[in-house]
């Protein structure tokens, strides 16, 4: 097994794990602020992965931030929505400065809403891809 499918076994885990949560339906801050941090996670994992299929496929990051992996991810037709995946890595990178009840209810009405689809669809598509392998 190449290493970004094992990568996506554990993105597969932490998805399952936000969607839990999402179907909870919190009501204290304790809870959102905690389904937060499953969307770091997931967030982390989903990068990564594509991170480690890009590379599987013969793309070189002299770098790899997460950013860089977006972008190329984008051109290589992995990812639709680009504006909305800079959305979230801007998000996570605001989720380590949640100090305020505004900014968590904003976080957490974007991981309901725009977050998880987005992060579902990336997952299905990486495992249509496992599968031609």
């Amino acid at each position: 097994m190449e290493g970004w499918q094992v990568r996506l076994e554990y993105f597969e885990k932490v998805l399952k794990r936000l969607e839990e949560a999402l179907q909870r339906s919190p009501t204290s801050d304790l809870e959102k602020e905690g389904i937060c941090h499953r969307f770091e996670f997931t967030f982390e994992l989903a990068w990564k992965t594509l991170k480690d299929f890009l590379v599987y496929q013969g793309f070189a990051f002299p770098l790899g931030s997460p950013r860089e992996v977006l972008r190329t991810a984008l051109q290589a037709g992995l990812l639709e929505e680009g504006e909305a995946w800079l959305t979230l890595l801007a998000l996570r990178n605001r989720l380590s400065h949640l100090y305020d009840k505004k900014l968590l209810e904003e976080a957490f009405y974007q991981i309901r809403t725009v977050a998880y689809p987005l992060l579902h669809k990336l997952y299905e598509k990486l495992q249509e891809r496992r599968a031609d392998f």
